[in-house]
């Protein structure tokens, strides 16, 4: 079975204070890699935590509209499909 992966450009707002990250997510297994990823796990974190007005959160690691909705506000998100993730990334992750 392949899987499915996406590279996401995530190039912050204007009006945001937040790095430009390069992530890879996987929504069919959940997985978020990259440098920095933590910053978007906490911003995923506080959404579910304080929700977000007029939407329904369940489960944004999974399903591309919530984390869009999520991450939208911070960062202009460039996704691109892809076969894998490049090995140094998953090596990377591995040490975390």
């Amino acid at each position: 079975m392949a899987t499915n992966w996406i590279k996401m450009e995530c190039v912050p707002l204007p009006t945001a204070n937040y790095p430009e990250l390069l992530v890879y997510w996987n929504p069919d297994s959940g997985q978020l890699l990259g440098e920095q990823v933590d910053l978007l796990h906490d911003l995923v974190s506080q959404a579910m935590s304080q929700g977000i007005n007029g939407a329904e959160l369940s489960d944004p690691y999974r399903k591309p509209s919530e984390l869009a909705i999520i991450l939208s506000q911070f960062y202009i998100l460039i996704p691109e499909p892809i076969a894998e993730v490049p090995h140094f990334v998953a090596a990377s992750q591995l040490i975390q």
